[in-house]
């Protein structure tokens, strides 16, 4: 109790001591803040001795009393524990009260930011309508095979800085890492559903590519491994494979929160790596459904070709270009 207790300062209260508890209420300033406002006072009454364990969950009990004007809470066998989640709690409304509508604004640029389809616009420059050329995707792979590799690589890196910027940028102005990730999904949503281009976007590769490379740089580097090894086959290999790369895209989707819940377990970047995922299976499985259902083509295989390989049964049956 004496090492649970170090660092505490102790007055007199009655027949039990009465401990001001440092860290309880978080960082100094706010501590000092909360008790210009109220006194919190955490009182140590008789428990019995328990056997030493390797748990740290086993230990003495605190009894909490709270004082605030003429009305007394008293909180009875809490532990410490639980008063540091209620810390956490009043961390996240701070964050709230500190910054306002700023996430929310936030996120709405990142949107609008992701809804600028650059691929589109740099064939547009050159002449060329990416919804009606190649595979009709408004891609950078689509555009190098349409106008040139330099413009595809250009659109495909344009893309990618709109997911790291969405992180990055929040990222640089202090705004929560809930709300850094945030604004990546919402940046990738923008990319997939544009507001600027009737909500017919691209697959957001390149996009989800670069949040990922902001939320966690390590991460990213592993969830590429597969994405590198797919295009060496595809160079190397004879008759080229044309399924591998889409296949080998979404798996590096799926490595990406694995890897960090390997290392640290279930989190808010995990929950954002799951959702990036989801929407990009989302919209590989809605974008111009309708027309591949239309041909008859049963629905399980066009489902199957588009979550695997984003590929349509009009691309299947050569009427759109791979």
């Amino acid at each position: 109790m004496e090492d649970a207790l170090a660092g505490a300062r102790a007055v007199v209260h009655d027949e039990a001591e009465v401990l001001a508890v440092a860290g309880v209420l978080g960082d100094l300033r706010r501590r000092q803040r909360e008790l210009a406002r109220e006194r919190l006072v955490v009182e140590v009454g008789e428990t019995p001795d328990v056997p030493a364990r390797d748990d740290e969950d086993v230990q003495r009990r605190l009894r909490v009393e709270v004082v605030e004007r003429d009305h007394r809470v008293v909180l009875v066998d809490q532990p410490r524990g639980h008063l540091l989640r209620h810390d956490a709690a009043e961390d996240a409304l701070g964050h709230a009260r500190r910054f306002g509508a700023v996430p929310l604004a936030a996120v709405i640029v990142s949107y609008l930011a992701g809804s600028v389809p650059f691929p589109y616009w740099i064939a547009r420059l050159a002449g060329v309508d990416l919804h009606t050329t190649g595979s009709r995707k408004l891609g950078g792979s689509n555009l190098a095979a349409a106008v040139g590799p330099l413009h595809g690589l250009a659109g495909g890196l344009l893309d990618s800085l709109k997911g790291f910027a969405a992180v990055a940028l929040p990222a640089a102005i202090g705004l929560p890492g809930e709300v850094q990730l945030a604004c990546g999904l919402a940046a990738i949503t923008g990319q997939m559903w544009p507001l600027f281009h009737r909500f017919d976007g691209g697959r957001a590769n390149g996009t989800t590519w670069g949040f990922q490379l902001a939320v966690d740089v390590i991460a990213f580097f592993i969830a590429m491994v597969p994405v590198v090894v797919a295009a060496l086959l595809r160079v190397t290999v004879r008759p080229r494979p044309r399924r591998l790369i889409p296949l080998a895209n979404l798996l590096s989707y799926a490595v990406f929160p694995a890897v960090i819940w390997e290392q640290e377990g279930p989190n808010p970047t995990v929950i954002a790596g799951v959702l990036a995922l989801g929407l990009v299976l989302l919209r590989r499985l809605t974008a111009g459904v309708r027309e591949d259902l239309a041909t008859g083509a049963p629905a399980a295989r066009v489902l199957a070709n588009r979550a695997l390989f984003d590929r349509s049964e009009l691309q299947e049956r050569g009427l759109v270009a791979i």
